[in-house]
Formats: structure tokens, C-alpha cells, sequence
């Protein structure tokens, strides 16, 4: 049980903790001299390193990135906010590196601290930014820390896990669609693939559900949601985004491509939730674009207001949103992905994204130089599942 710090004899943090702190800190790469700065990401590793050495969280109030810049900052808030919890579950990770790593290396450091809080909500994580390769995971339970089932029960820590037991957390095996949902998404189906080829696109062949590590390194995608990758084996993976087994089709003609075509997608998520179409596998119509920028920009907002004007002669309700994932650009910027939510009495289903992805493929040379890229997708099973929800069907 959490305990508020009652000043009684000067300082909250003694000798031994200062000591304590800085060393820690100074692992992690972080300066705590007095002019040393950091900025919103170092403080998310600061407070992870503050609770994993010291068994201390901060009041929120005290804990805004805004207030927290320094090691002075850091320890004031301690003062006025700090809390102690013992009985957290820890975890240390020491690997061995290569020498001082560089600029580019610390900055991969930093995402990767990015990447393991969005595979692992429930967990605080410090990745060191320095030579030692360091994580420090700090979470409520021993279940949440980044552990295999295996291990825990080896631990003692949940149920006893089998040796075939998969990786990827449960979820209902079935979600309750009526037969008659299939109707209604052919229709929609067939409502992309006469928008794209009214406006002189094409149509492609269902994507392979497999694509090779090499390929998905070469996308970029481990550098932006490696956690999400569902492997076969060392070389092998299940597709887990619709668009990337086909950038390779675009080609480098001189005249700009759409296209749609069906993919099965397979997705690692923290937690899955079927009723609202969260799915380790799900049925995606993908559409993919590319050209100049003022092309692409063109497309995406009418795609834009196609899936919009579709949902709204479906009967649906929908907003558009900022997504939570979108895809990482060459410069480390996140890209663009806006997501159309329906209303449904269960709450929200996120029913198609529009990507927009600038010059991350182009750089990668999928496409000729000065063009971008852009996609959509329509997960099937989530439209059905809103119409299903709203007793809507196709007129």
C-alpha cells in the first residue's frame, strides 16, 4: 500500500538516495548536472528510473514533463509529491553493446523505450541512451512485466503454462456475426473496387499473408511497430499491415498507381477485444496509392470522403480521429493515419484509416523519386460489426 512522504526531518532524499539516483541515472545516459536539460521522452525514462531505484512514484500534479527538466525539478517534485510503493515488480536487463553508441543509435534507443510502453501498457520502461545497453521495467504485478507465461508459473506467478502455449493473448473465438453480414460486405467490397476504378485504378490479386523479416526491416516496420509482428521463425512472418507485401508493385512508371485488393492482416496486440473487432486476424479491402504529392494529397481526401459518404448510406454514425500507431517517417516524425470511428451502443469501432505516409517508401526506393505514398483500409469484419450492432443493413 502506497504511502504519502511526510517531511519530518529535512530532506525526503538522503544521502544514500541521492547517490543512489544519480548513479542510476547516469547509466541511463541522463545528465544531472546542473545545466543538463531534458527533454518530454528523457523524463518518461527519469520517472521509470526515479520508481525501479528508489521504489518512488510522483503525485501527477507533480509530475508534468513541463515541470520536471532537471535533476533540481526532479527532486522538488520528490518533495512536495513524492510517493513511496515498495512492492512493485522489477525488472533488469543488461545486454552487451558494440562502444559508444551514436547519434542515431540513441535516438533507436529512445524509440524502442517508445515501442516496449506500447507492447507493454501497464509497464513503466528506461532504455539507456548511453554505451550499456540497459532496461529497467517497472510494473504493479510480476504478470505485467515483460515475461513468457512459462517463466511466470517457473516463478510462481499465475497458472501453469503449457510448453505450446502461444504468445499472443487470448480472445473469443467467436465475436457473433449474423450470416447475412457476409451480404453486406461484399457490398462494401464491391463499393471500394468501383470507387478506385472510377478514378482509373486497378485491381490487384488478394496480398500474400506472408512476408520475409528482410522485407519487413526494408519497410521500416520494426522501426515502427515491431511488437505487432507475428514471427514463423527466424526469417518468416505473418503480414501485419494490408499495404506492405506490395509497395514492391508500385513500380516506377511515370504515371501514378491506385489499387485495391483484399489481405488477411495478423496483429499483435497488448489485449484484444473481439465485440469491438480487435483481432489477432482480420479481413482487410486495402486501397494504395501513389504519385506526386499533390496526386496523393488529392487521393487521400477522396478516400477520405468516399469511406465517409459509404458509412453514412450504410446508416453509420462515424467521426474521423488521430490514430495511436501511425507509422514512423524517415526523420523519426510520426506519419499521418486518421481513423473513422462508428457510434454503436457497445461504444466505438474503428472501421478504416487513411495513412499518409510522405516520403518514408520513397526513401526506401519503392517508388520514383519525388513521388509519396498513401493507403487505406477497410477492416471488414469491423463494418459488419457496426451494422450488426445498429440492426443496419445495405439498401
Amino acid at each position: 500500500m502506497s504511502t504519502q512522504w511526510v517531511e519530518s526531518t529535512g530532506s525526503m532524499l538522503s544521502t544514500d538516495d541521492h547517490r543512489r539516483l544519480r548513479t542510476a541515472l547516469a547509466r541511463s545516459g541522463l545528465d544531472t548536472a546542473p545545466d543538463a536539460e531534458w527533454d518530454s521522452l528523457d523524463v518518461v525514462c527519469v520517472l521509470a528510473v526515479l520508481e525501479h531505484t528508489l521504489g518512488m512514484t510522483l503525485d501527477p500534479a507533480a509530475a508534468h514533463p513541463r515541470s520536471l527538466r532537471r535533476y533540481e525539478a526532479l527532486v522538488d517534485a520528490v518533495e512536495t509529491g513524492g510517493v513511496r510503493s515498495p512492492r512493485r515488480a522489477r525488472l533488469t536487463l543488461e545486454l552487451p553493446s558494440s562502444g559508444e553508441p551514436t547519434a542515431d543509435d540513441r535516438r533507436k534507443r529512445r524509440r524502442t523505450e517508445y515501442r516496449l510502453a506500447l507492447a507493454h501498457p501497464d509497464v513503466r520502461f528506461s532504455v539507456s541512451r548511453c554505451e550499456e545497453l540497459r532496461v529497467l521495467a517497472v510494473a504493479d504485478s510480476p504478470s505485467a512485466l515483460p515475461l513468457s507465461a512459462t517463466t511466470l508459473s517457473a516463478l510462481g506467478y499465475g497458472e501453469t503454462a503449457s510448453p505450446a502455449e502461444s504468445s499472443v493473448p487470448r480472445v473469443k473465438a467467436r465475436y457473433g456475426l449474423a450470416p447475412e453480414a457476409g451480404a453486406a460486405v461484399e457490398d462494401i467490397k464491391t463499393a471500394v473496387r468501383e470507387f478506385v476504378t472510377s478514378r482509373g485504378g486497378q485491381l490487384w490479386p488478394p496480398a500474400e499473408s506472408l512476408i520475409t523479416v528482410a522485407e519487413l526491416r526494408e519497410l521500416g516496420y520494426y522501426d515502427a511497430h515491431p511488437e505487432q509482428v507475428i514471427h514463423l521463425g527466424p526469417d518468416t512472418a505473418l503480414l501485419p499491415a494490408a499495404c506492405l507485401g506490395s509497395f514492391a508493385d508500385l513500380g516506377h512508371g511515370g504515371d501514378p498507381v491506385m489499387a485495391t485488393f483484399d489481405a488477411v492482416v495478423f496483429r499483435r496486440e497488448p489485449e484484444y477485444d473481439a465485440e469491438h473487432g480487435c483481432l489477432p486476424t482480420f479481413t482487410c479491402r486495402e486501397i494504395l496509392w501513389a504519385g506526386d504529392p499533390v496526386f496523393t494529397a488529392r487521393t487521400a481526401a477522396a478516400v477520405a470522403d468516399f469511406l465517409e459518404a459509404l458509412a453514412e448510406q450504410l446508416g453509420l454514425h462515424c467521426r474521423w480521429a488521430d490514430a495511436d500507431d501511425p507509422f514512423y517517417l524517415s526523420n523519426c516524425a510520426p506519419g499521418r493515419k486518421h481513423e473513422l470511428r462508428a457510434r454503436t451502443a457497445e461504444g466505438e469501432i474503428t472501421l478504416a484509416s487513411v495513412n499518409r505516409h510522405g516520403d518514408h517508401f520513397t526513401e526506401r526506393g519503392y517508388v520514383r523519386p519525388g513521388w509519396t505514398t498513401g493507403c487505406a483500409g477497410l477492416g471488414l469484419e469491423r463494418w459488419a460489426l457496426a451494422l450488426s450492432s445498429t440492426g443496419r443493413r445495405l439498401a
